[in-house]
């Protein structure tokens, strides 16, 4: 499991990178690459807020 995380990782670094040297500009392939993670996190947060209302 351990090895799957630090590939992953690996991965989406070489991923930015690769998109940086692209681009021109790494700051902004990093925010490219982390877009989906925030939306996933934004998402997950408001789902949850869903789920735990006691209105319901």
């Amino acid at each position: 499991m351990l090895l799957a995380c630090v590939s992953g990782f690996l991965l989406l670094m070489a991923l930015v990178k690769g998109l940086g040297v692209l681009i021109g500009s790494e700051p902004i392939a990093a925010l490219i690459g982390a877009a989906p993670f925030a939306l996933a996190a934004i998402l997950l947060t408001l789902w949850g807020l869903r789920k735990m209302d006691l209105r319901r």
